[in-house]
């Protein structure tokens, strides 16, 4: 059964996936990545309220870690380039690139912890590079500007998580996933300066809150289902079995395009079809040889 229940993360991910292209699908101005930051630093700062009132209501202590507050910067660019990439292109050439993030932790090992990673290893990441070149082909032409995007985005990813992880073990949950939202609170809301934010934030807030509000609580779900599994499984098949994410994404988007298909505000998914099927493949190998 719990096999079964390793299956709703990569659902969840690819759900969220397809909910961001929604989003930045529409009005320029309402859907633009900057917009969508600040929406998302509003969300936050109500998950701030909920924190606060059980703190007063306990009579606990809180502290913000600074360290941590900065983290949220670094949380901030990384989706906004995403959220950027994806108001210009198809969520199934996007959102399969985060399965790089694996890379860098790699890397990271290389240089800073002197683990050498397996044969295995290094296979999977020429898949995942591969992969990600194939799902870059537009109009016969790879594009440069979703895979250096992409790639710096998943590097500022996996720096927070490490941020997270090593300053945030030295304090209480609360103190750490307290700073933590409020750091994406403060940095996403500096988006509000830009001057078609300030103009248009109370009907895009209206229009998109909610919505964005439903997807936030899916990610929240499908990391707190993934936590759950590697308490009781060896954390390798929880990883392995999450990175079968893209599959779920490109069988959502077959799913939303013909029953609804001005959802994704996308129609050319038999755009080059055999290239994204086969690129989603070989990424979901890639990350399943990292991972072993």
């Amino acid at each position: 059964m719990i096999y079964f229940v390793l299956l709703i993360p990569p659902i969840l991910y690819a759900l969220s996936n397809l909910i961001d292209k929604h989003l930045v699908h529409g009005d320029e101005d309402e859907s633009s990545a900057e917009m969508l930051v600040f929406i998302g630093a509003v969300f936050n700062l109500l998950i701030a309220g909920i924190f606060l009132i059980y703190f007063f209501a306990t009579g606990t202590s809180f502290h913000l870690n600074i360290p941590l507050l900065l983290n949220g910067l670094i949380f901030t660019v990384a989706i906004w380039i995403y959220l950027k990439l994806l108001f210009y292109d198809d969520v199934e050439r996007i959102a399969p690139w985060y399965q790089s993030i694996p890379i860098f932790g790699l890397i990271g090992g290389i240089f800073f912890l002197n683990e050498i990673p397996s044969l295995i290893q290094v296979f999977g990441i020429f898949a995942i590079v591969f992969g990600g070149l194939l799902l870059s082909i537009k109009k016969g032409r790879i594009d440069k500007k979703i895979i250096f995007g992409m790639l710096v985005s998943s590097l500022l990813i996996t720096i927070n998580d490490v941020l997270l992880a090593y300053f945030g073990r030295d304090l209480t949950v609360g103190d750490a996933l307290f700073s933590d939202v409020m750091g994406k609170v403060i940095f996403g809301g500096l988006c509000i300066l830009f001057p078609f934010v300030y103009k248009n934030a109370i009907n895009a807030i209206k229009n998109k809150l909610a919505i964005q509000s439903v997807n936030e609580i899916i990610f929240i779900v499908a990391d707190l289902v993934l936590d759950y599994g590697k308490l009781i499984l060896p954390v390798v098949l929880v990883q392995v079995t999450a990175s079968t994410q893209p599959l779920f994404l490109l069988l959502g988007i077959f799913l939303v395009t013909k029953y609804k298909p001005d959802f994704l505000g996308q129609n050319d998914l038999q755009t080059d079809l055999k290239k994204k099927v086969l690129g989603i493949i070989v990424v979901v190998v890639g990350g399943v040889l990292i991972f072993i």
